[in-house]
């Protein structure tokens, strides 16, 4: 009788078992990601929480007082920036916060791409936000939360596999559909499905955890396909910004996500689809800067 062949998920659960080195998110940061849905979530409650955290507290003050959210008034106190920002804001810039620390679990020697992947991953959360925006998907928060925290497998690629993490970042290219290939063939698995392992180890929304395992190919995704889709488009936009540091010229035909989108509404499929991208990125640059201050 053949032994049975393990799922990705009992994979990634023993192999971390194994090294005892699953990253989490900070106690008062899951508590306030889960009390913010709740329609009795006052701000007073919401920032007791957040105080909890000094670390957590400092790094949204920082943000808050920024010249992209700043109003002109420094803000020196918790619950005054979450009425500035609003509870959804506030509740983005947790995970941005969160998602960041969960960056610094990568071995040391790797610095250079914790960066560059940070730089990458907060630039796709902004995008998505603006893609949402303009095609009025009317996503609330979500569409930044999944851009932000879309490759966070790669994370645990560094994390539980090293040397196939060094050796697929070397590969210095941004094709997707290659690099996938590449970690099937290393691996069995790829960095969507290890990415959608832990979020959902941490209890995060089912719609975030299937954009995260969709967004290479978000028609495939069984509830959440516009999500996954408005993901897809904004990493292709980013590794575009990264490559070129142009915001003007991309390609997104042949986009999956854009395919997607195209292929459910004619008013998307009519946009002039260079134009569109111009006007993403270059709305995008000044937020993404803004999330820069959240450095290792």
């Amino acid at each position: 009788m053949g032994t049975a062949t393990a799922t990705p998920t009992e994979t990634f659960t023993e192999k971390f078992r194994q090294i005892g080195n699953v990253p989490t998110l900070p106690t008062a940061a899951t508590r306030a990601l889960a009390i913010v849905n709740d329609p009795n979530c006052s701000i007073r409650d919401f920032s007791k929480i957040i105080e909890t955290d000094p670390a957590l507290g400092t790094s949204l003050l920082k943000l808050v007082n920024s010249s992209f959210y700043s109003g002109g008034t420094k803000i020196s106190d918790i619950h005054n920036a979450i009425v500035r920002l609003g509870l959804r804001e506030t509740q983005n810039l947790i995970l941005a916060v969160s998602v960041r620390s969960v960056f610094r679990w990568m071995p040391k020697g790797q610095e250079a791409e914790r960066d560059r992947l940070w730089r990458h991953s907060s630039l796709t959360g902004v995008l998505s936000r603006q893609i949402n925006e303009k095609l009025g998907f009317g996503f609330k928060g979500e569409e930044f939360s999944a851009g932000l925290s879309h490759d966070l497998g790669r994370i645990m690629l560094a994390v539980g596999y090293p040397d196939v993490f060094c050796k697929l970042a070397n590969q210095k290219t941004t094709d997707e559909n290659h690099l996938l290939r590449l970690e099937m063939e290393m691996l069995g698995f790829t960095h969507p499905e290890l990415g959608a392992w832990l979020t959902t180890m941490w209890n995060l929304p089912d719609e975030l955890t299937e954009a995260i395992l969709y967004h290479h190919d978000p028609a495939k995704a069984p509830r959440h396909a516009v999500l996954a889709a408005t993901v897809s488009l904004a990493e292709e936009l980013a590794n575009f910004m990264e490559m070129t540091k142009q915001v003007e010229g991309a390609n997104i035909s042949h986009n999956p996500g854009w395919s997607f989108m195209c292929s459910q509404w004619e008013s998307v499929d009519n946009l002039d689809a260079e134009l569109f991208a111009n006007a993403i990125m270059s709305d995008a640059v000044t937020e993404a800067e803004t999330l820069s201050l959240l450095s290792a």
